[in-house]
């Protein structure tokens, strides 16, 4: 009987490495999250760099030139 005890709680004790529904619920909730994140990302990163072409485009005629 001391065997199969000793059976028991090696798998006992390997279940603490196992994810749990609460785990896996909260791992989904931060890719959401990060899925989130990119989403803004996506836009943010081409707005900014249209506004700073158009901003270079703009203020370059306009700049005085260094000098003499």
């Amino acid at each position: 009987m001391s065997e199969l005890s000793d059976r028991v709680s090696r798998l006992e004790g390997s279940y603490e490495h196992v994810a749990t529904k609460a785990d896996i619920a909260e791992l989904k909730a931060e890719i959401a999250s990060i899925d989130g994140q990119l989403d803004i990302l996506i836009w943010a990163i081409p707005l900014t760099v249209a506004v700073v072409t158009l901003l270079v485009q703009w203020l370059g005629p306009h700049r005085k030139p260094s000098g003499s």
